[in-house]
């Protein structure tokens, strides 16, 4: 993934690298993980919360809640794979999946 792809509001990929780097080195450092649930509370919110919001705002009760449900659930597979400390990937011949950090399908 490029390093400047923004993965919440205006923090990107390489931020966040950079700040799980420093966890790595220093696990009981508080402002750092104050910083890291501070990532996480942005992804959150520009990802499916805010959008979510939006949608009930702007709507005319014509299917939204359909639009809503997905990104629930779009969100609660995301809150499993952050659990698990896996992300969702495609595999390909020439870059397999990391059984340990990676998946490709929801189900087992």
């Amino acid at each position: 993934m490029d390093q400047d792809t923004k993965i919440a509001e205006e923090l990107t990929v390489a931020d966040w690298r950079k700040l799980s780097e420093a966890l790595l080195t220093d696990m009981s450092n508080s402002h750092l993980w104050e910083m890291a649930f501070e990532y996480f509370e942005k992804r959150l919110k520009t990802r499916y919360l805010n959008p979510i919001k939006y949608i009930e705002e702007k709507g005319n009760i014509e299917g939204e809640g359909f639009a809503i449900a997905a990104i629930i659930c779009s969100m609660v597979e995301a809150l499993e794979s952050f659990y698990q400390g896996r992300s969702y990937r495609k595999a390909t011949r020439d870059a397999p999946l990391d059984p340990n950090t990676e998946y490709y399908k929801s189900q087992p």
